[in-house]
């Protein structure tokens, strides 16, 4: 194998992206995590959701599972081989899009030396928004509609091979909300070609095909009720970080700022020595930029739109070789060892390893005590609601929240979110139930302050994780 070669080099990428993810972050189960394993066993036992069915708050509401297909693969995967499958399916999928983007850059022109110090950067900032999520899924899904689209450099028209963007984005839709800035950027990109190319059946077909993909799932037009409980809610924009503004104060958004910093140095070093970037690159970039800004989430596209345009202008700065053939060969064989051995290691982990960010401990005696007391009802943050509706599926609607916010009503949603961090009135919220619990682990300042309540009396205590019962209730 040869990473100098056009397919060598995004399959090396991929296989070096696979070896990192599968022995990082792809190998830790967070909250998501488990809700994507126990949303997937409703489905595969009772098929498409429509109303909660697992919490006290959410209890009659409507819920729509937008992301129903990677919930019902991620358990499926589960059942195959347990967490391991699930991991190694999330660190293929993170490979999977490194290896597009390269294939993007490639077919853009841009040498492989080049394209290798323009990916590299942009993979390690995305690295840290992967983990076991829904999220993970969309990333191949985002490449993929970029490659169709962009087609082979240099771009002089659209061709009908820009159409299979459309069953990519039926796809996606089915699998993670950021399908509507996939589906906004293949109709924008549509109606720049229709402007600057003239009448196209092609782009009035991408056009309306990329709205009505948004709609091709189990849920048709009710989908929108999804969508706007999510972009609507006040209590996800006030209190989850990821959802805030970017600022140089939050840890991903310093990094974010950083990849906008040597786009733009670049770029304005390209301009001097006059070599003009292709505008829709740095348009492409400047809307995902701007997305970046406005929520710390939407970093993740960053990524992609920035790496390709730094590979543009680094490759219009500089021709020189970066490894010999031979160079590129060894490089190669590097990374199927570091692959194979990653893989290896990652399918000997065992279920411990993969739960450490769980509260294990707590969560039998939680278990114990609300089957002792058959009518009590369980606050816990979401540290501990998720991994307790997965592994005691007989608890389902006595757990007070997860963390699908867009269920609950926002005033709601808000008081349980201000509970996890331990703000003023939490402890109105935890006297509505029997049973209190939280994870030091991300929750400290919570767990001391049930430990410390006059009136919670504990039941567990250890590593940080507690359980009290609330006599009062």
């Amino acid at each position: 194998m040869s990473l100098g070669r056009s397919s060598g080099a995004p399959f090396g990428s991929g296989l070096v992206a696979l070896a990192i993810a599968a022995l990082t972050v792809c190998r830790v189960l967070t909250p998501d995590s488990y809700l994507s394993l126990y949303a997937g066993r409703y489905i595969d036992q009772h098929g498409i959701p429509h109303h909660d069915p697992f919490t006290v708050a959410g209890h009659g509401r409507v819920w729509i599972d937008q992301q129903w297909l990677f919930h019902l693969v991620a358990y499926d995967l589960w059942r195959v081989d347990g967490y391991r499958a699930v991991g190694l399916a999330s660190a293929l999928a993170y490979a999977t899009a490194i290896a597009l983007l390269v294939v993007a850059i490639r077919r853009r022109g841009v040498s492989t030396g080049p394209a290798m110090v323009a990916v590299a950067p942009a993979a390690i900032v995305l690295l840290t928004h992967v983990q076991i999520w829904a999220e993970v899924a969309a990333l191949p899904l985002f490449m993929a509609t970029v490659v169709v689209l962009l087609g082979q450099s240099p771009v002089t028209r659209l061709t009908p091979a820009a159409l299979w963007s459309l069953p990519i984005l039926a796809l996606w839709a089915n699998v993670h909300g950021s399908v509507l800035l996939g589906a906004a950027l293949v109709a924008a990109y549509a109606t720049w070609r229709l402007v600057r190319d003239g009448r196209s059946w092609i782009a009035g077909a991408l056009i309306v095909g990329a709205a009505a993909c948004v709609l091709i799932t189990p849920y048709g037009w009710e989908i929108e009720g999804y969508y706007r409980s999510v972009l609507g809610s006040s209590a996800i924009r006030q209190e989850l970080p990821i959802w805030n503004h970017a600022t140089l104060s939050d840890f991903y958004s310093r990094e974010f700022f950083l990849l906008v910093a040597i786009s733009i140095g670049f770029l304005v070093a390209a301009r001097r020595k006059g070599r003009l970037i292709d505008p829709v690159i740095v348009a492409g970039a400047l809307v995902l930029m701007i997305a970046g800004l406005e929520s710390v989430r939407n970093q993740t596209w960053f990524c992609f739109g920035q790496a390709i345009l730094l590979a543009d202008c680094i490759g219009a700065l500089w021709s020189r070789r970066l490894l010999t053939p031979g160079g590129w060969r060894l490089l190669g064989v590097l990374s199927v060892v570091a692959a194979v051995g990653a893989v290896v290691a990652q399918q000997r982990t065992g279920d411990a390893f993969y739960e450490r960010l769980a509260p294990m401990g707590a969560l039998p005696v939680i278990a114990h005590s609300a089957e002792a007391d058959g009518h009590a009802t369980i606050l816990a943050d979401f540290t501990t609601s998720n991994p307790l509706l997965w592994h005691y599926p007989s608890l389902a609607g006595r757990v007070a929240f997860d963390t699908r916010i867009e269920v609950f009503d926002p005033a709601e949603a808000r008081r349980w979110l201000r509970f996890n961090e331990a703000k003023p009135g939490w402890r109105r919220l935890a006297a509505e139930y029997r049973l209190v619990a939280a994870s030091g682990h991300v929750h400290l300042a919570l767990v001391d302050a049930i430990r410390s309540d006059p009136v919670l009396r504990t039941l567990y205590y250890r590593d940080n994780d507690v359980v009290a019962s609330n006599p009062a209730t």
